[in-house]
């Protein structure tokens, strides 16, 4: 892999790639290791069990043996998610050593959001409360993988809970401070990544736009000049960053395409920001970029 184009050579996908593969082991280990414990903490009575785990043994609570099973499982979940997209830009030699930081971390926010879903629902905030005797653990283990593998929806189900529980009257809270985060505004692109593309290329191309303004729902539009431009598939990123997938019929011939951030919800189009289509033998080689934006594909 080249070096200059940002994306992971051979040598830091092995040395990615093996730990990936030890840990699903030693998640599965894990969940084997606590089951017994498990079991104990969703009796009648609840009782504590001793737990042997990668050679330390202690006695477990019923409460700390639930918790290391939501633990291990929404591990086990994010593993699925991060493991498959591994494989995934592998297999298309298009890993990015960018993205390496949100494989490490992408098992800690799996595990974080799965304790913060299995907390609320222990305090009862989505279901009725119960002891830990009232839970069946194998119900318990899917919620905790699904959270894990599924963390974007998992994050979002949480919002509309807390969004529920605590909602403000209206004219008050933000609405009343006029020195609100929360701020409108036309979308603004200020650049692009790559700056110029190939023409005559048959599979779909990659673009960052980076800018300000940018919302979920914001939608990339790209066409000739002068010309409406034509709705692509876009994922947000964050606040100051969209990618949008250019198809063949885009970039067809050289010349100039211009790329624009349109908003649904306000109806606010920002102004185009030009595309260079050139030959393929004319484009520059691609230069690392700020940071490779954007998470790998979900599974």
């Amino acid at each position: 892999m080249s070096g200059s184009s940002g994306r992971m050579g051979t040598r830091g996908t092995i040395a990615l790639g093996i730990p990936f593969w030890i840990l699903g082991g030693a998640l599965v280990y894990g969940l084997l290791a606590i089951w017994p414990a498990v079991i104990a903490a969703t009796a009648d009575p609840p009782e504590d069990e001793e737990i042997s785990l990668f050679g330390i043994s202690y006695i477990a609570s019923p409460d700390t043996a639930l918790i290391l099973l939501v633990a291990f499982a929404s591990a086990l979940g994010s593993y699925v998610h991060a493991a498959t997209s591994f494989g995934d830009y592998v297999g298309n030699r298009r890993l990015r050593r960018s993205w390496t930081w949100w494989y490490l971390l992408r098992f800690w926010i799996g595990i974080a959001i799965a304790l913060l879903f299995y907390f609320s629902l222990r305090g009862g905030f989505l279901v009725a409360d119960g002891s830990s005797s009232d839970l069946n653990p194998y119900g318990i283990a899917a919620l905790a993988g699904m959270t894990g593998l599924f963390s974007k929806q998992a994050t979002d189900k949480l919002n509309e809970l807390f969004v529920t529980a605590f909602r403000v009257a209206p004219g008050s809270g933000d609405d009343a401070r006029a020195d609100s985060i929360v701020s409108g505004g036309r979308p603004l692109v200020t650049s692009l990544d790559p700056q110029e593309v190939p023409s005559g290329v048959t599979e779909a191309q990659t673009v960052t736009l980076y800018g300000e303004g940018f919302v979920q729902e914001s939608i990339v539009r790209v066409g000739p000049p002068g010309l409406p431009g034509t709705d692509r598939v876009t994922t947000y990123v964050g606040p100051d960053t969209l990618t949008v997938e250019l198809l063949p019929e885009d970039v067809a011939e050289p010349g100039t395409l211009q790329l624009s951030v349109f908003d649904p919800d306000s109806g606010d189009v920002s102004e185009p920001i030009d595309l260079t289509v050139k030959p393929p033998e004319e484009v520059a080689p691609p230069q690392d970029a700020p940071s490779d934006r954007g998470e790998p594909t979900d599974v």
